[in-house]
């Protein structure tokens, strides 16, 4: 994930979401930015094993475990983002408050 030291919470939140989003245009040979609101079955043609890939990867590019329960909040664009996004907030959460002082 491509996140600078500087950057507030919610910039690092949109950056999150357009990364996903790029890997969607990506992964589905889109040739256009894809809204929130599209879905992922009905829109975008994916069928169970584009939904598994799709978590893998985003999975392997964001250093979450999505898991198989989360894939029915995942059928929109704007749902996978909230679950990555949703994720790597309690990854942060759990890192500041299990850090370790010297």
């Amino acid at each position: 994930m491509l996140v600078s030291a500087n950057m507030t919470s919610s910039a690092i939140v949109r950056n999150m979401r357009e990364q996903v989003k790029s890997y969607l245009v990506e992964y589905f040979f889109v040739g256009k930015e894809l809204t929130d609101e599209v879905l992922l079955v009905d829109d975008l043609g994916a069928d169970s094993l584009d939904l598994l890939q799709i978590v893998y990867t985003l999975n392997d590019m964001f250093g979450v475990e999505i898991k198989i329960d989360d894939l029915s909040r995942m059928l929109s664009v704007g749902g996978a983002c909230n679950v990555v996004s949703e994720l790597c907030q309690k990854k942060v959460r759990y890192y500041l408050t299990n850090e370790k002082g010297p």
